[in-house]
């Protein structure tokens, strides 16, 4: 890798994936500290395929949400394709699971911005098409806790591997008609290779939920193969078979985000985010009684959790978690 790519002077590798490598960089323009991810094509790549990128990198750089990375540029310099993003502290939210789950307050904190980012992105037209935990950012800020989603777009574009997915846990896209995506948290229809957009999302965003309300994946298998097959043919536990406690209004929101047929989920993480808020307002409503923190599962515990988080974090950038705009990239926690 060059020194500098114009105005940006390379400062370290933060890591690497499928689509490139990402750096921190230096821009002497506006003295500031950025991620900057260098696209890596193959010898003879199509040019419309290159064109085709840039199109969906600008479709991510005009989203404008708290809760979404921004992505600052897509630039050309000598024949090197590169984006420039903002560079973001933070823990991944796998990092911060629970063995029981979160209570109530905890999830609504993690589900309202995360659905809300999403909702934003679908608006614009924009499509996530891997959403994990290892692509959401959580860090505490004077007391609130603060989340980005990472990695947008770009995760559903033509990859040059010819393996179709990774493990149960990690991901890789694929071209169209193969399987791309993280297999635990992928929709049946992504998991069969076939079109896929928000309802996708919103499936993820079900499968997400379900994990950090329960502690326990909904779809598993011992490899890839077999957490497809799970994902395919098997229904989870109800939400309130494991969490009594909760309320029913969120087993049936959770519920729809997991159903098998797409046509029959939330059309986007639109609606979904507005039965979130609605349940939150109508918990708030209730008072402290509706609210009451699940028997084990404290708030002590739980800052406890994000106040560790935040003294390990103190002063460490993206490169040690996958802060980045495009496909995972390493190291990761979880």
């Amino acid at each position: 890798m060059k020194k500098s790519l114009g105005h940006y002077e390379v400062i370290d590798k933060l890591g690497a994936g499928g689509m490139g490598e990402v750096y921190r960089v230096h821009d002497t323009i506006l003295d500031r500290q950025l991620a900057l991810k260098v696209l890596r094509f193959e010898p003879g790549t199509d040019p419309l395929y290159r064109r085709r990128i840039n199109r969906e990198a600008r479709a991510i750089a005009s989203l404008d949400h708290p809760n979404i990375v921004k992505v600052f540029s897509v630039e050309e310099f000598e024949g090197v394709h590169f984006f420039t993003m903002e560079l973001v502290c933070g823990s991944t939210l796998s990092d911060l699971y629970l063995q029981d789950g979160f209570s109530l307050s905890r999830f609504l904190d993690i589900a309202l911005p995360l659905a809300s980012g999403i909702s934003c992105a679908h608006s614009h037209g924009v499509t996530h098409h891997d959403l994990k935990p290892n692509n959401i950012l959580v860090n505490r800020i004077e007391g609130e806790a603060r989340l980005k989603i990472v990695d947008f777009g770009l995760a559903r574009l033509p990859h040059q591997s010819p393996a179709g997915v990774d493990g149960p846990r990690g991901g890789s896209p694929s071209p169209a008609g193969r399987v791309f995506g993280t297999v635990a948290y992928m929709s049946p229809e992504q998991a069969q290779g076939k079109p896929s957009g928000p309802t996708s999302d919103v499936f993820s965003l079900g499968v997400i939920m379900y994990e950090i309300l329960t502690g326990e994946a909904p779809f598993r298998g011992d490899n890839a193969a077999a957490t497809i097959e799970s994902v395919l043919t098997e229904d989870p536990p109800p939400l309130l078979e494991v969490r009594p406690d909760l309320p029913p209004a969120l087993s049936s929101i959770v519920a729809r985000c997991l159903l098998k047929d797409a046509r029959l989920r939330y059309s986007s993480a639109i609606p979904l985010h507005g039965d979130l808020k609605n349940l939150a307002e109508s918990q708030s409503a209730a008072g402290p009684e509706a609210r009451r923190e699940q028997p084990g599962v404290s708030s002590l515990r739980e800052n406890s959790i994000f106040l560790e988080e935040e003294e390990r974090n103190a002063g460490r950038v993206t490169g040690d978690v996958p802060p980045f705009v495009g496909e995972s990239v390493e190291p990761v926690f979880g």
